[in-house]
């Protein structure tokens, strides 16, 4: 899948499951542009982000040759500054301790975007899967505008068509519209729902 991906000049962003270096360098030497780290929620978090995926100085990623780089055969300074200017890391901010510490989380280099969690956001809140209560998304606005304050991207989750023009009213230009498996489900259901309709 990434292999096609960048066959199609297309970026592959993958959501690890851990902040952990052993399932992030694979992902990055196979190709994949942009880590997503789940629950983000201190500057030391963030900065252990910045270095899994960046080689030095700015983080320390393991050098090594890989396909990307023809397994040695192209420059590898020239390779390691290209790696520097397409890495993206992405932090999701999923609880109130990440929101409380989310101006120290934006200070860390390396942090490109900031990823609203609305969903476990809520949880933490003590209102589970509530994403559209006013004191939910009161706490979603503040991440936005810290995050907008910093000079670095925010990337919303839209849950309802009124929540894209909402936020593209605000200039935010980064989404996430789903996963594969619920966009499949909802297909399929849709599919099924039209047959059932038919007598």
């Amino acid at each position: 899948m990434i292999l096609a991906a960048r066959t199609m000049n297309l970026d592959v962003f993958v959501r690890v499951p851990l902040n952990a270096n052993h399932l992030v360098l694979p992902l990055l030497d196979a190709g994949v542009t942009g880590i997503v780290f789940p629950r983000i929620e201190n500057a030391e978090q963030a900065q252990q982000a910045v270095n899994n995926c960046h080689y030095m100085p700015l983080g320390q990623r393991g050098l090594n040759s890989t396909r990307l780089n023809r397994y040695g055969m192209d420059d590898l300074a020239s390779f390691v500054q290209q790696a520097a200017n397409e890495t993206v890391v992405i932090a999701m901010i999923e609880s109130l301790e990440g929101l409380e510490q989310l101006d120290e989380i934006l200070k860390v280099e390396g942090i490109d975007i900031i990823l609203e969690g609305a969903a476990d956001l809520s949880q933490s809140m003590g209102m589970p899967w509530q994403t559209s209560h006013p004191k939910v998304k009161e706490k979603v606005q503040e991440m936005y505008l810290k995050t907008k304050n910093s000079q670095k991207h925010f990337c919303a989750i839209p849950r309802q068509p009124e929540d894209i023009a909402a936020w593209k009213q605000q200039s935010v230009q980064l989404f996430v519209l789903g996963d594969d498996r619920s966009i499949i489900r909802r297909a399929h259901q849709n599919h099924l729902n039209t047959f059932k309709s038919i007598s």
